[in-house]
C-alpha cells in the first residue's frame, strides 16, 4: 500500500532482557531465548507494549513488536555482585542484584532491560527505589550516566493487581458480569493469592486457559486507568519504561516509507 511504513528485514531490532518476580511476569522460562511456550501467560512484555506503542502512533503497524525479547529471568535467581558482607540486608541485596542484571544484559548484547518485581504492601519499603539506587551506582562505576537503559517497577501488591485494576479490561476478558475485585484501594487488598484464584476461577467460567486470561488482561489494560487506580506503583514504572526504553525504540531506524 502506498505510503505504508514497513520494516527492512535487514535492520536489527533492539534487544531487551525481561526480568520478573515469577511466571505471571515472564512466563515459564527461567532464562534463555524465548519461545511461544516460554512466554505463555507472561504479562510483562504486554504491559511494556502498551507503554511503547505511542512511539509508532499505534501498536506496531507491522503487527510485530518494535523490539526483540532476548531472554527472561527471575529476579530471585540473579546472583549478587561482589562479596556479601555482614552488613548486607534486603536493600543492599536488591541494589547489587540490579548491578549484576545490567552487566549481564550488556554482556548478552542487549540494548536495555525491564525489571518488574513485587512490593507486598504499602507498609513495606519501596523496592523499586532500592533498585533505582543500584542502577545509579552501576552507572557511576561505569562512568556513564546512561549506561544500559533499565526500566524498573515494583507492583503493589502484585502484578495481578495491575491486571485486574482496569474494569473495562476485566469485563472484556471475562464478560459483563465480572465484578471489580477491589472494594477500596487496589494496592491495599486483596492478597496476591486471592487475585490469582479469582483469575483462575473466572478463566474457567469463561472457558479459556488461565495463561490466556493473564495475557488478555495485560493486553487490554489501559495505562491511564492503571495510573489512576494503582497510584503509588504503576506511574513510576510507566514513566521509567518511557524514559529508559522509549529512546531505545525511537533512535533505532527500523521503519521506512515505501
Amino acid at each position: 500500500m502506498a505510503g505504508a511504513r514497513t520494516r527492512h528485514e535487514s535492520e536489527p531490532l533492539p534487544r531487551l532482557l525481561l526480568i520478573g518476580a515469577g511466571r505471571t511476569e515472564i512466563g515459564s522460562a527461567a532464562d534463555g531465548p524465548p519461545s511461544e511456550k516460554d512466554l505463555s501467560g507472561a504479562a510483562l512484555p504486554l504491559l511494556v507494549d502498551r507503554l511503547l506503542e505511542r512511539f509508532e502512533g499505534g501498536l506496531f503497524p507491522s503487527g510485530d513488536r518494535q523490539y526483540e525479547i532476548a531472554g527472561t529471568a527471575r529476579f530471585d535467581q540473579i546472583f549478587l555482585m561482589g562479596e556479601r558482607g555482614a552488613a548486607d540486608g534486603p536493600r543492599r541485596g536488591d541494589e547489587r542484584k540490579i548491578g549484576f542484571a545490567m552487566l549481564q544484559a550488556d554482556l548478552r548484547g542487549c540494548h536495555g532491560l525491564v525489571i518488574l518485581i513485587d512490593r507486598e504492601s504499602l507498609n513495606q519499603p519501596d523496592r523499586a527505589s532500592r533498585l533505582k539506587d543500584g542502577r545509579c551506582s552501576y552507572r557511576q562505576k561505569a562512568g556513564d550516566a546512561k549506561a544500559m537503559p533499565c526500566a524498573i517497577g515494583a507492583c503493589c501488591r502484585c502484578v495481578e493487581t495491575w491486571l485486574l485494576a482496569d474494569r473495562e479490561a476485566l469485563r472484556h476478558v471475562f464478560g459483563p458480569d465480572a465484578d471489580d475485585p477491589f472494594t477500596g484501594d487496589p494496592e491495599e487488598r486483596p492478597s496476591a493469592d486471592k487475585l490469582k484464584s479469582l483469575i483462575a476461577g473466572w478463566a474457567q467460567e469463561a472457558g479459556i486457559e488461565d495463561y490466556q486470561a493473564r495475557e488478555d488482561l495485560a493486553r487490554h489494560a489501559r495505562p491511564e486507568e492503571l495510573r489512576r487506580r494503582c497510584r503509588t506503583s504503576y506511574p513510576p514504572f510507566a514513566d521509567d519504561v518511557v524514559a529508559e526504553i522509549g529512546p531505545v525504540i525511537r533512535q533505532r531506524p527500523r521503519l521506512s516509507t515505501e
